[in-house]
């Protein structure tokens, strides 16, 4: 799930991208209810919590593993508090 920022920006760069002909990642994986809800469960709900951060990551990184030609990443003050580029840039890397 993006941050306001993040989701501005991934709402104008994702068609730009998409009109020269590339793949995007996005959560797809995930249903609507855990879209809404995943952030909370982490306060009420752990266990349910984990699994779902769990299945986004196999999702995202089973996507970078197989899929990419490359990856653009968009780092900002937002991506400093959370793993989830540094450790998708990292299998990238692999």
């Amino acid at each position: 799930m993006l941050s306001r920022v993040g989701q501005k920006l991934e709402g104008e760069i994702t068609p730009f991208l998409r009109n020269l002909g590339h793949d995007v990642c996005e959560e797809k994986n995930l249903t609507d209810g855990e879209r809404r809800e995943f952030r909370d469960w982490k306060h009420s709900e752990l266990p349910r919590f984990q699994q779902t951060i769990r299945k986004l990551l196999a999702y995202n990184l089973d996507w970078i593993e197989q899929r990419p030609d490359y990856i653009g990443v968009c780092w900002d003050q937002h991506a400093r508090k959370d793993a989830g580029c540094q450790s998708e840039l990292t299998l990238a890397r692999r």
